[in-house]
């Protein structure tokens, strides 16, 4: 599958924009499921998943797995355990994680100045440059 970057950077922060500082609240369920439909139009699909919810002093913390090669229950447990609201918007980090993706990719939480939210990663093409000729 060829990926474009510059197709990727725009459907991020289009996708991004909509999703973050929404009245500082998220639910984190809503959240993922909506950028993983948006991922799957690029051909990008759910393979695993580790996401940890570290709440408020008054909150548990939350280790939320989603194995590889997972079953329906599995995957309908892990979105269960994802359905709770956090506050997304200025303030400490909730959420961390990684999220694996089928061709390499793979959504990351990040976290800029009291806001938070998904970012697709790739793995960056090699050059031509730097590829050996083997018709030589």
């Amino acid at each position: 599958m060829a990926i474009d970057d510059d197709n990727i950077s725009d459907w991020d922060s289009t996708l991004m924009d909509g999703l973050t500082n929404i009245d500082s609240t998220m639910n984190a369920r809503e959240e993922l499921m909506t950028i993983l439909e948006t991922s799957k139009k690029r051909g990008f699909y759910l393979v695993c998943a580790e996401i940890t919810y570290e709440g408020d002093y008054d909150e548990p913390n939350k280790l939320i797995q989603l194995p590889l090669h997972h079953t329906e229950d599995e995957l309908n447990r892990f979105y269960n355990l994802l359905d709770f609201n956090y506050n997304n918007g200025y303030g400490t980090q909730h959420l961390y994680g990684r999220v694996w993706l089928t061709y390499g990719a793979w959504l990351e939480r990040w976290e800029y100045d009291g806001s938070e939210g998904w970012e697709l990663k790739t793995c960056p093409m090699i050059p031509d440059y730097l590829r050996k000729n083997l018709d030589k």
